[in-house]
């Protein structure tokens, strides 16, 4: 069992060779947990709740985005803010997601009605 989180968690991902594993919480943090090193890194920089997050296919990075309107990347190794919070979101953003190549990030925000705005970065 993974402990850490002081509230529900939201989201999870397997890093591809499946010895690490994140997951973002609506306590505002993304964790990151290798299992071999029993090693735990955590990241703060959200200011709401977690909603979606990936690993970039280098596995060196993670998105996450949150009810707080910011999409930030981060470090897998140290848990450091890579870049961000990147712009352009006027709404809680939902979905985030690596290109395959890994040098684009989509995301995007929820409207009442349907689909928002979906911004590429």
């Amino acid at each position: 069992m993974l402990r850490g989180h002081m509230h529900w968690i939201n989201c999870v991902a397997f890093l591809h060779d499946s010895k690490q594993v994140i997951n973002g919480s609506l306590d505002e943090c993304v964790r990151a947990w290798w299992w071999e090193m029993e090693k735990v890194v955590q990241s703060e920089g959200h200011s709401d709740h977690v909603l979606s997050l990936t690993f970039s296919p280098n596995s060196a990075k993670v998105v996450s985005c949150s009810l707080d309107v910011m999409v930030i990347v981060w470090s897998t190794t140290t848990g450091e803010r890579f870049t961000g919070p990147l712009k352009g979101h006027t709404r809680p953003v939902w979905y985030v997601s690596y290109s395959l190549n890994g040098n684009e990030i989509a995301s995007c925000e929820v409207q009442t009605y349907g689909l928002g705005n979906t911004l590429a970065f």
